[in-house]
């Protein structure tokens, strides 16, 4: 099972909050009045710790979305590749367009995201939407495409996933799971 940096990156972000919680009191400890800079500092620890807080909320949902993808919960596909399968080409390259690097790795596809090549990919969560799931020239690749909220709207996102030699019909089964699924939303 590959290492969970998503998990990492939460444990982090907790202790940082925890730590900022304790800066919010350190005036008071030291007797620095509010009017001396104490109620600054204060202040800013307070917010920071809130926006630490916050990240770590979020990095804690993807490792568990992360953990639940490699442990094979729901799990579609599960594909490893050499670097014949992942040096695919002939398709262009759009604005926030995640291709996978040319070299070994592997790819867990389930409803819930796709995980490649460590890189993680959630459709569910914090906003996040699925919009449309394809299949590339000749079958040779997967495009998901996603939305995550922006300040301004929505910004979408497209990761494509190298279909390996032999696994063709696996990639339609998982087109078809998919589409299903959109269908489902569509009708709703």
């Amino acid at each position: 099972m590959p290492q969970n940096p998503q998990r990492r990156t939460s444990i982090i972000f907790w202790i940082l909050s925890f730590i900022l919680l304790i800066v919010i009191f350190i005036p008071e400890f030291f007797g620095v009045g509010l009017m001396n800079g104490g109620f600054a500092l204060s202040a800013l620890a307070l917010l920071a710790a809130v926006i630490s807080f916050m990240v770590a909320t979020m990095y804690r949902d993807r490792a568990r979305a992360l953990d639940r993808i490699v442990t094979g919960k729901g799990l579609l596909a599960h594909w490893k590749y050499g670097v014949a399968e992942n040096e695919y080409s002939g398709e262009k390259k759009e604005k926030h367009e995640i291709l996978s690097p040319a070299l070994r790795g592997e790819a867990y596809i389930t409803l819930e995201g796709v995980y490649l090549n460590g890189q993680l990919h959630l459709f569910t969560g914090w906003g996040a939407r699925l919009e449309k799931v394809t299949s590339g020239e000749e079958g040779r690749s997967l495009s998901f495409t996603y939305s995550v909220p922006v300040r301004d709207g929505r910004s979408d996102y497209t990761v494509r996933v190298p279909v390996p030699s032999e696994k063709e019909e696996e990639a339609r089964r998982v087109i078809s799971s998919f589409q299903n699924i959109l269908a489902t939303i569509g009708d709703s």
